[in-house]
């Protein structure tokens, strides 16, 4: 398959116990994904096996009905012969693994996305008991020569359970909150460059015995970390970039690393807080007060198209008349005399 996409879209898995991705691709070349919210999946929400060339930007991928083993709970995951791939500008919420590559992937880009709160267990409850996963996974089976840069997440590990990863891994300009880089399992000749660790608590690991790690320019815990045998310490802005990305718009670039004094804000995350962190609507109609010979009424559907709340006193622009909806994406129904219209919000807690 060549030159396809899924766009612009809205889509939710429903049944709890529907095992597999939300989006699978498998024997693809130059296809994409982009515009899209996938609210739950199983195992991951975008998968691909056997792809070349293929994008995955400016999405919002969140949540799954289960973050145990077997492959649950994944954002993108790349493996089995998938090289010179994009997942670029996404966002990634309340997942085991945000970003996976494993089996052999090789050459793939991950660049400027914004993952928190990753979580670990069987089902959707009592997760996280004595440990937190990394929401960037290197997973083992020698994945090699591939990039993560200026993404915001909360843990890296090369690699993570399944064997060594191959040579040439590069993590670089990301910004890691809260358990650090970890390098264990004979995972030789790693880069870790221009990264920004806010905390030493956890730091910059690398598990005795392996060599060939260039750790260099690393900012820990506001103390720059630079490797004594190298005179540079200077580094580009990116390493697959050649100039600002346009969905930066007047936000800093680049974002995080030794060159870099002022607290700059990622593009994912800013799009997460001005968006989806509340109640969000676009309030382009109407435009106008209602007539007063026209009644306006209001009916409010969740993702399996069930309604929750209908009447004439539903404002959804009003945070508190929907202080009562649980978190998720909601469809509100306005109508107006003979005009209808169907607008999408969100509401995270």
């Amino acid at each position: 398959m060549t030159f396809a996409g899924v766009e612009n879209l809205f889509i939710a898995k429903t049944v709890s116990t529907a095992d597999g991705a939300t989006i699978a691709l498998k024997n693809a070349a130059y296809c994409w994904v982009t515009a899209v919210e996938s609210d739950h999946t199983r195992k991951a929400h975008i998968t691909g096996e056997a792809v070349y060339a293929c994008m995955f930007r400016d999405s919002y991928l969140h949540h799954a009905f289960d973050y145990g083993g077997d492959g649950h709970g994944y954002g993108v995951s790349l493996g089995l012969h998938v090289t010179d791939c994009l997942t670029e500008n996404n966002i990634f919420r309340h997942l085991r693994h945000a970003m996976m590559v494993q089996v052999g992937a090789s050459g793939n880009v991950f660049g400027y996305n914004y993952s928190f709160e990753t979580v670990q267990g069987a089902g959707e409850t009592d997760l996280n008991r004595e440990w937190t996963p990394c929401d960037i996974s290197m997973h083992g089976h020698y994945p090699n020569n591939n990039l993560f840069e200026g993404n915001v997440v909360q843990e890296i590990d090369i690699a993570d359970y399944w064997g060594p990863c191959g040579r040439g891994n590069t993590v670089f300009r990301n910004k890691v909150l809260a358990e650090g880089i970890d390098i264990p399992d004979h995972s030789n000749d790693q880069n870790i460059a221009a990264n920004v660790l806010p905390t030493d608590d956890f730091g910059i690991l690398v598990e005795t015995g392996i060599t060939g790690t260039l750790s260099h320019g690393n900012v820990v815990n506001g103390a720059v970390q630079w490797d004594q045998a190298i005179v540079d310490h200077t580094f580009p802005p990116s390493y697959y970039l050649t100039s600002k990305p346009q969905f930066f718009g007047n936000l800093a670039w680049p974002v995080f690393g030794p060159d870099v004094i002022e607290q700059y804000t990622l593009p994912a995350q800013k799009q997460f807080e001005d968006n989806y962190s509340g109640v969000v609507t676009i309030p382009a109609w109407p435009r106008t007060p209602p007539c007063n010979n026209r009644r306006r009424s209001y009916a409010l559907y969740n993702s399996r198209g069930q309604k929750i709340a209908n009447g004439t006193n539903l404002d959804i622009r009003n945070r508190k008349r929907v202080s009562h909806i649980p978190s998720g994406c909601y469809y509100a129904v306005i109508v107006e005399g003979k005009e209808r219209v169907v607008k999408k919000i969100a509401v995270m807690r």
